[in-house]
């Protein structure tokens, strides 16, 4: 902030950028200062009407779904043609950093994480916190699903250098699901659950990547589901049986013990297997 001669304070962006001399190395700094007042009062209204995340001042979720069911409107009405892609982002270690370190290391952390997602972003997409270390961007007017998987390692590529918070270098990286639109999805929320299902695919194999959203993956989560509720009515259902099994030393040939088995009948389904 500047203190303006009338009283009031200006905001300004400062860039700076160091330059060498013919002799002795770096001797003068080379920059500019832009006033971004009025885009800053505009973001600050956006904020009080519920438009904005406050932290990071990105589109809010919200925003974000009214956005996406838009684009599905407009490929229904034949106004647009072009693919699209939804990318689900999570931080991976976000809460090791906010547990070890404090929320206020965490949130400068999804501060300037918001800071180089944008910098990966082309003209036209859209860029939102939906909560916590959770990101989503629309990709619009995408010529082929290559341009969705390179956006994404551009985007590991900007995360993996270290974050300066707080006088200390903190690494992070992400896990990213994609979804491709508009295929069969009907509302923004079917997009938004694939690549969420996505997103969970990657960080199951390793974080740091990015998956895919296909047919088969809302499958193993489905039956994954069926499974769990299952299980958890299997007591009341009497699906669970108790097997006794020996435990013989071959050098005697006694049964030195037994072990106790419980298997799951799940009567009318196939049995998960063991």
């Amino acid at each position: 902030r500047i203190r303006h001669q009338d009283g009031t304070y200006r905001r300004f962006l400062c860039r700076g950028l160091a330059l060498k001399g013919q002799r002795t190395g770096r001797d003068r700094i080379a920059g500019s200062l832009t006033d971004t007042t009025e885009a800053a009062i505009a973001q600050e209204r956006l904020c009080s009407v519920g438009f904005l995340d406050p932290l990071t001042g990105l589109f809010n979720r919200a925003v974000f779904v009214e956005g996406l069911g838009r684009r599905l409107e407009e490929f229904k009405l034949g106004r647009v043609s072009n693919q699209f892609a939804v990318l689900y982002l999570d931080l991976d270690r976000f809460k090791v950093i906010n547990d070890s370190l404090g929320h206020l290391v965490g949130d400068e952390l999804l501060i300037a994480a918001s800071r180089r997602l944008e910098t990966c972003l082309r003209h036209g997409d859209a860029l939102a916190r939906l909560g916590g270390d959770e990101f989503a961007i629309l990709l619009n007017g995408l010529g082929d699903d290559g341009q969705a998987n390179t956006i994404a390692f551009r985007i590991q590529d900007a995360l993996s250098a270290p974050f300066s918070i707080g006088g200390r270098e903190v690494f992070t990286s992400a896990s990213i699901g994609i979804a491709f639109g508009p295929a069969h999805y009907t509302n923004p929320d079917e997009v938004m659950r694939d690549a969420d299902t996505a997103m969970y695919h990657a960080k199951a194999r390793g974080k740091a990547r990015h998956e895919v959203f296909d047919a088969d993956m809302h499958a193993r989560v489905l039956d994954r589901l069926g499974l769990e509720n299952d299980l958890r009515r299997a007591i009341d259902q009497q699906d669970l049986v108790v097997h006794y099994q020996p435990i013989v030393s071959l050098a005697s040939r006694r049964c030195v013990g037994f072990e106790s088995l419980v298997r799951w009948t799940r009567k009318g389904k196939p049995v998960p297997p063991s």
